[in-house]
């Protein structure tokens, strides 16, 4: 191989995207390239590419391999055949068989994407619990953030409500719940109301 090839380059997978890194040439090593003693080496020279940082993953030697890496392109794209009717012999079209032919071998050192490891850390955030409940506008009621009469109760179904009780109480509010503030007659219909419409409560 050349002196002067871009190192490294990507690969990519028959269907989807870049899948490895691949060091194109061995020489940049030394007479020891294939040596497992390589990958701290190969990853030092590639841990600044591009791919990293827009797929948002760290190499690891880990993820460092030397192996071969068939790549292939699909009957559409040759003229002698066609997927239904393909005359390659299986050496030519590789292990994929019919509606595939091989295009070129690589082999030397790689870098899988696959097994590189997340950089953006994932942390998962009880919102009822820890989340930050903005406050609702001035002119509606501070409880549950609906504009309705102080005699009337609050709106179960009110998120904000929802989510304000629960950070108060340590659980989800009830219609009982948003019934408590009112008269013992207004409860009383609405619970009558409730249950016609097929609310349990």
């Amino acid at each position: 191989m050349k002196e002067k090839t871009e190192n490294p380059k990507l690969v990519y997978e028959f269907e989807g995207g870049p899948c490895a890194l691949f060091w194109e040439n061995p020489s940049l090593f030394g007479p020891e390239y294939k040596d497992e003693g390589m990958k701290s080496i190969v990853l030092e020279a590639c841990k600044n590419h591009s791919i990293f940082h827009e797929h948002k993953i760290i190499p690891t030697i880990a993820a460092v391999v030397w192996e071969k890496m068939h790549l292939y392109k699909s009957c559409e794209e040759c003229d002698e055949c066609s997927e239904d009717n393909c005359p390659k012999s299986e050496e030519v079209v590789g292990e994929k068989g019919s509606g595939m032919q091989l295009v070129e071998t690589l082999e030397g050192w790689f870098i899988d994407i696959g097994k590189c490891t997340p950089s953006v850390k994932v942390i998962e955030i009880d919102i009822a619990k820890e989340g930050k409940l903005m406050p609702c506008a001035p002119d509606v009621c501070q409880e549950c953030g609906v504009d309705h009469k102080p005699d009337m109760p609050h709106k179960a179904q009110s998120l904000y409500y929802q989510y304000k009780f629960y950070k108060e109480h340590g659980r989800w509010p009830t219609w009982e719940d948003a019934l408590t503030h009112c008269t013992p007659e207004m409860q009383a219909w609405w619970r009558k109301e409730l249950r016609e419409r097929g609310v349990k409560l």
